[in-house]
């Protein structure tokens, strides 16, 4: 016996990725939908292009300036462990974020630290994820996954402002605007 654990077969492995794509899909539209609408909404209710500015700027370069580091300590830790913290942080600033909103107290640095918060958070999570792809996807299915991982961009991309849209809407209706 060598110790090492069989190695699964390739229809498990893809089902193995699958559910973890699913659940990567699912975070980055609401990683996504978080920060588009959040920078949307402080447009809207402030009238102010400095503080949109300044939201887009606290949710962007927080990963500019971690991400070449991310990558690196990420390949000293435990990949799982890594998207489960990452996911978890972005998920909790995210729900901070609407409990400061339905308590009437959401100020503008609130949502420069929450977003802060997000954009760290998924320099640790992408090349978690990407640096994965190979461990839970047989050499065969590898190209497929890494297309339906691109997939997961590109949705995030096209369907972040639509969602968003629709629920600014909705919620400046709802308050008879």
């Amino acid at each position: 016996m060598s110790g090492e654990l069989p190695k699964p077969s390739p229809a498990a492995g893809m089902r193995t990725f699958l559910v973890v794509w699913a659940g990567q899909l699912v975070s980055v539209l609401g990683s996504g939908l978080t920060y588009f609408g959040v920078a949307i909404f402080v447009y809207v209710e402030t009238e102010s292009v400095t503080n949109l500015a300044l939201i887009v700027l606290a949710g962007s370069l927080p990963a500019i300036l971690v991400g070449p580091f991310a990558g690196t300590l990420v390949d000293r830790m435990e990949r799982r462990v890594v998207m489960m913290a990452a996911d978890s942080a972005a998920g909790l600033a995210s729900l901070i974020l609407a409990l400061l909103w339905l308590s009437g107290r959401l100020e503008i640095w609130q949502i420069m630290v929450t977003s802060a918060v997000g954009s760290t958070a998924n320099a640790f999570q992408q090349p978690a994820y990407l640096a994965s792809l190979p461990l839970l996807v047989p050499k065969e299915h590898l190209n497929r996954a890494n297309g339906l991982t691109q997939a997961n961009e590109a949705l995030s991309i096209v369907l972040t402002p639509l969602f968003a849209g629709v629920l600014i809407g909705r919620s400046r209706r709802g308050a008879g605007h």
